[in-house]
């Protein structure tokens, strides 16, 4: 009952004083987010056990090759693999998986899924959860395996319309016929390493991936890292031993295959990597980078709340000491202290834990394909006992700091004299440092995330060089109806034609990729002495691209029809390859040359484009060619108001061919939003670490200044005794406690610009911060300082003298 009450009269006490309450809830709610929030996440990454039954028993199982000297891990020789798998039960339980993406072209839009090619002990290994089905069945040969499908929930939901009869169905993938035996339950948290980028949408057997075709006709010797192996260790097994017994196995089989009988530099060794640092990876560094910069931001609102406790507990003195008086201990007044800061620190847990459920979800969208097990995030029982640990845990080091702070004898002497003697309860010097350290971070810390927000301001707003609007693009498969070269190439061209005769179109065109893609195909580019001038971009585009694109042509011209069909010996080249080329913009009529010497001749020079990648080893450096037998890719640019779907294109390709299938289909207006998100999300999450570190910095130097200002209360009351005008007195404080704030901010200027240049020329990308924004930033800090300073000395002067030389 006792302990009620004093939770009461603390929490009436806060209620009275709702400046400070709020200004302390904020600023730890704030704080405490992140740092539950980079908690969790480091939780789920490094330290929460797998959801697999017996995960700790589980390996990748990879080859380690060396060839002349040169170690590789990952790229496996396809048959060895295989047979690894098939001699697999005298060693250890395994599955064996290639992953892939295909077409479901049993449904009209025709989507390309993310695809895994498994063995049926796959699902038994991870222990799968189905919500309605099974997983494959099992067979004694990979030759035996059943046209069997399991789909994800979301493909089940997406394509399916959640269907409660799917099992049993026929649905057609690529070109064969699978039937649904099972749809994984959407609780299933599928494993990083057996998926790229997404969580795979369909599993079909090993048997039809083109891994296994390749061994069928011959090609087994080949390399892949798509396909892995999933291993089961038997408890009390030698690691090393199970590493040596595939090993042999692998050996043997490579002396076994023709093909490598000739080649004897090459050796080969098995791989074995637990499934749980696979699925890590690198990832710890960021996460961990995460939780300490979480921690700095701890550390920094601590000093914030500290500052504001100290005026907090200032203004409590003739309570305490009344306290004291009546002979309340020590103890007692920590106790005190204690429930008071607990009910500060637990309320803003509250809060915080709200605003990091927030945070979470956020990152679960924004980092899918950048770390490992995001699905898994979310506040659970161990978050919270970390939160209330943290929350305690601060309860008590205030309560201590407070309790240290107070001079318990002073404090009965307090109430029988003038309340001169706790006058200053911490050293001038003292809150001097605290004021200049605390601006001079956060003006650092403001002049960083300027420079921050100014760079990926750069990159949004950056001019892309070419036109989007209207336009769509796709690539075309048809390498099972037209195999030859030379089919391709008509299919190619007749297709661009069609499209050209619809009214719907105003101008089709043929490439390899599209404008974002230029920089994924590379070339080298020699000089006429042979010497390597650098790898570039490359695209092969017909005479319509520049065209369609709107993309400028600076000099020269673009090819020809008849260029195209003999694949010329010219190029077009863009601006930024000229100038690193030749020093010079003017550049048609010189030469280029490949790495035999074969020389080709520069006709026109096009603006440089920017794709969205921030990688500048190619941007704006690109080399453009008229190889017909390159390309694969379809773009059209649409009437203004004309519009066509994703099946109307189709439906157009099949009329030249049944069999063709469209890839990576794209509009490319929304293509390249999706290329800048990345920029505009850093440029949201810095402006608002921005405004984060302002108000920690405001809180913090107002907490001091308060402070500052209310140990003066006596002094001020004795200068308004004697006459000293109002104007003067508040003049006096603000000169006194703006000198070390401008302090502050002089040195974090200078570290700022000697950082500034020194990181300049380390990051080629590195923007001016915008000074507007600093500046606007510097003014808020100042004017939350002003404030500090001004209301709690218009208190005192506009009150009765006497209270403030009393000190109440």
């Amino acid at each position: 009952m006792k302990l009620k009450k004093e939770i009461i009269h603390a929490a009436v006490g806060l209620k009275n004083n709702i400046g400070f309450t709020f200004t302390f809830v904020f600023t730890l709610t704030l704080t405490l987010s992140l740092l539950i929030a980079a908690f969790n996440l480091n939780n789920v990454i490094l330290l929460k056990s797998l959801p697999y039954k017996n995960a700790e028993n589980l390996f990748l199982l990879k080859q380690k090759t060396t060839r002349n000297g040169e170690e590789r891990i990952g790229s496996q020789i396809i048959n060895v693999q295989f047979e690894s798998y098939k001699k697999q039960a005298e060693i250890a339980t395994s599955a064996i998986t290639y992953n892939d993406r295909g077409i479901l072209t049993s449904q009209k839009s025709e989507p390309r899924l993310n695809t895994l090619y498994t063995s049926y002990e796959w699902f038994d290994l991870l222990s799968v959860p189905m919500l309605v089905g099974k997983g494959f069945s099992p067979a004694k040969d990979l030759k035996d395996t059943r046209a069997e499908a399991v789909i994800s929930y979301d493909t089940w939901q997406t394509y399916f319309m959640g269907q409660q009869d799917i099992i049993g169905q026929d649905i057609k993938f690529d070109d064969n016929f699978y039937t649904v035996v099972g749809v994984v339950d959407n609780k299933f948290v599928e494993p990083s390493p057996f998926y790229n980028k997404v969580p795979n949408d369909i599993y079909l057997p090993i048997s039809k991936s083109a891994a296994y075709q390749s061994i069928i006709d011959g090609q087994g010797d080949t390399n892949t890292s798509n396909l892995i192996s999933l291993i089961k260790v038997p408890d009390n097994t030698q690691l090393l031993q199970v590493q040596s017994q595939f090993s042999r196995l692998f050996k043997d089989t490579l002396a076994s295959t023709h093909n490598n009988q000739a080649d004897t530099n090459i050796a080969i060794a098995a791989s074995l990597s637990s499934l749980e640092d696979e699925i890590k990876g690198d990832s710890y560094h960021i996460t961990l980078m995460i939780f300490a910069a979480a921690v700095a931001l701890l550390f920094i609102a601590l000093v914030n709340i500290i500052n504001l406790y100290f005026s907090h507990v200032a203004k409590k003195r003739h309570i305490l000491a009344i306290c004291a008086s009546v002979g309340a201990s020590s103890k007692a007044l920590f106790k005190k202290l204690f429930i008071e800061s607990a009910l500060l620190t637990l309320t803003s847990t509250c809060y915080a834990l709200l605003l990091a459920t927030g945070l979470l979800n956020l990152t679960q969208k924004v980092a899918q394909t950048a770390l490992p097990r995001v699905q898994e995030l979310g506040i659970d029982a161990t978050s919270i006992i970390f939160s209330l640990f943290i929350a305690l845990l601060l309860a008590a080091i205030l309560a201590v700091l407070g309790n240290r702070l107070i001079n318990y004898k002073m404090l009965i002497e307090h109430l029988n004299s003038s309340g001169k003697g706790t006058s200053i309860q911490v050293s001038k010097n003292v809150r001097n440092i605290l004021t200049t350290s605390q601006t001079a971070l956060t003006a650092l810390l403001l002049l960083a995330t300027a420079v921050v927000v100014s760079t990926t301001i750069q990159f949004t707003n950056k001019p892309l060089g070419f036109n989007t609007e209207h336009t769509i693009s796709f690539s075309i498969d048809a390498s099972t109806s037209y195999p030859e070269q030379a089919q391709k190439i008509n299919l190619m061209h007749r297709l661009r034609e069609h499209f050209n005769q619809l009214p719907e179109i105003k101008l089709a065109s043929t490439s390899l990729v599209p404008p974002f893609r230029v920089g994924d195909y590379q070339t080298q580019i020699y000089d006429k002495h042979r010497q390597l001038a650098g790898i570039f971009g490359m695209n092969a585009i017909d005479e319509n691209y520049f065209n369609l694109f709107e993309h400028p042509l600076l000099q020269g011209r673009s090819f020809n029809e008849q260029e195209i069909i003999d694949d010329a010996k010219v190029v077009v080249v863009s601006k930024g390859l000229a100038i690193r080329l030749f020093g010079k913009t003017d550049v048609v009529g010189e030469f280029v040359y490949n790495k035999s010497g074969l020389a080709t001749k520069i006709i026109g020079v096009v603006a440089d484009h920017f794709n969205g990648s921030a990688d500048t080893k190619y941007d704006s450096a690109y080399i453009y060619q008229p190889w017909s037998r390159h390309f694969k890719g379809i773009s059209l640019k649409l009437e203004s108001n004309a519009n066509i779907s994703k099946i109307a294109v189709i439906e157009q390709v099949r009329q030249l061919g049944p069999d063709i299938r469209i890839l990576d289909y794209q509009e490319l207006t929304q293509t390249a939003d999706k290329a800048l998100y990345q920029y505009k999300l850093a440029e949201w999450l810095a402006a608002a670490f921005g405004v984060f570190a302002l108000l920690l910095a405001s809180t913090g130097v107002y907490g001091v200044l308060n402070y500052s200002t209310q140990m003066r209360r006596f002094e001020l009351g004795v200068r308004l005794a004697l006459g000293a005008k109002q104007n003067k007195l508040i003049k006096m404080v603000l000169k006194e406690a703006f000198t070390p704030l401008f302090s502050g901010l002089i040195c974090s200027l200078l570290l700022g610009t000697l950082l500034y240049f020194y990181l300049n020329d380390k990051i080629q990308l590195l923007a001016q911060p915008n000074w507007l924004h600093i500046f606007v930033a510097i003014l808020l800090l100042v004017v939350s300082s002003y404030i500090a300073c001004v209301l709690p000395v218009k208190k005192i002067i506009t009150s009765d003298p006497t209270k403030a030389l009393r000190n109440e």
